[in-house]
């Protein structure tokens, strides 16, 4: 963990999340280019990427609780499907989406809290 402490680490965390959150929320705001993609591969997309920014977020904020970067992120999935709705530019809004950015951002807050046990129990 000595790696998260030091300052240059920090920022280039939360560059990280920064940029991921905001390729997420533009490739979520566009128009799809691609005619039509089988749901359950869909989905995978959606928990994959809510996967990663939970993970990016604990990296560039390891101090903030983890709940909270958990409803933050929620927060941002929710309001992306919702602008997704509203926009109508050939994207909809989908309870179904939500649900995978959920899984994905309580997947990976899960996986960080036991490798935060882990690596806690560890020291000498």
């Amino acid at each position: 963990m000595r790696l998260l402490k030091t300052q240059y680490a920090s920022y280039g965390f939360k560059l990280v999340f920064i940029a991921a959150v905001t390729v997420i929320t533009f490739e979520s705001l566009i128009a799809p280019i691609h005619s039509a993609t089988p749901s359950t591969h869909d989905k995978l997309v959606h928990f994959g990427a809510y996967f990663i920014l939970s993970l990016l977020a604990f990296l560039a904020y390891p101090k903030v609780k983890l709940w909270i970067l958990g409803l933050g992120l929620l927060v941002l999935g929710g309001g992306l499907e919702i602008a997704q709705e509203l926009m109508k530019q050939g994207r909809d809004g989908s309870i179904a989406d939500q649900l995978a950015n959920g899984g994905g951002v309580v997947l990976g807050l899960i996986l960080v809290k036991i490798f935060m046990a882990f690596f806690n129990r560890s020291k000498p």
